[in-house]
């Protein structure tokens, strides 16, 4: 077995998804993403020449905005970071795909990563990675990827450093209920982290029903991915997985990521105007 194959081997063991109740699942990412709005508090300043309002809701009120008695409330969820600063080196990192090998080499080569007794180790010290989204699909290990960043950021965060995963399209089709584009080996990930096991792992039925369940729009799945940004701006620089129309800077960079995420946690119809003309993606 050459190193890429066994690094590949360590990782998808390291953060095997049946290893995680789906309960879990958005737990996990709250505890690694909830910390964010701490460390890395938006610019207000910023926020308030452009007109984007600082709302972790779909509604147009501030958070510090008191809710009408006559309206029913929603659960509170962590802000959704989309201005935040950079004090070291900032690194974009495309596309993953579900290859934990080429995600962990990557981010060697970034220097931010590496192995300690098999296990990816932060080195990255205040150094802010920026994954631009597309980690589910066309690869095989999909939620062990996403875990073993969740791990990273929470490793980077003691440093002033952090990762950033955002939404891209491939993200937004999975919740959607498309999963043309999504492997066998990572329908059976999903599978097995909603509790599938044994012959149901082998039927092609049994494994889509699964992974609808995992990542309906307030499904276990989708919840985690509800926590990442779509659009993220660090210091100066923009992030998007496939570009802004005049429209989006428009509707607000704060706005579209509440409403991506309001969706996907199943608080808005996927065919509302909103998400129908505002949503960012490649």
């Amino acid at each position: 077995m050459g190193r890429a194959d066994s690094l590949q081997a360590e990782c998808s063991c390291s953060y095997t998804s049946h290893q995680v109740p789906p309960a879990a699942l958005n737990s996990a990412f709250r505890r690694g993403h909830g910390a964010s709005a701490a460390r890395h508090r938006p610019d207000r300043q910023r926020q308030a020449r452009t007109g984007v309002i600082p709302s972790c809701r779909l509604d147009v009120r501030t958070r510090g905005d008191a809710p009408s008695s006559a309206a029913p409330q929603r659960p509170q969820h962590p802000p959704i970071p989309t201005y935040v600063k950079a004090a070291g080196r900032v690194i974009a990192i495309p596309d993953i795909h579900g290859d934990i090998n080429k995600c962990v080499v990557s981010l060697e080569l970034a220097g931010v990563l590496r192995q300690v007794n098999q296990r990816p180790v932060w080195c990255g010290g205040n150094t802010v990675v920026v994954q631009l989204g597309d980690v589910l699909d066309r690869g095989d290990i999909e939620l062990g990827t996403l875990l073993m960043l969740r791990d990273l950021d929470e490793q980077a965060r003691r440093f002033g450093g952090a990762i950033y995963v955002l939404n891209g399209n491939h993200e937004t089709l999975t919740v959607a209920g498309n999963f043309r584009f999504a492997t066998r080996g990572g329908m059976q990930e999903s599978a097995k982290a909603m509790g599938v096991s044994g012959p149901a792992l082998n039927d092609i039925v049994q494994l889509g029903m699964a992974r609808r369940r995992m990542y309906k729009p307030g499904g276990p799945g989708a919840q985690m991915l509800a926590m990442n940004p779509t659009v993220l701006v660090v210091n100066d620089t923009l992030f998007v997985h496939g570009g802004l129309l005049p429209q989006h800077v428009d509707f607000g960079l704060q706005a579209i990521n509440d409403a991506v995420s309001a969706w996907m946690r199943g608080e808005a119809p996927a065919s509302s105007k909103d998400n129908a003309q505002m949503i960012a993606m490649g």
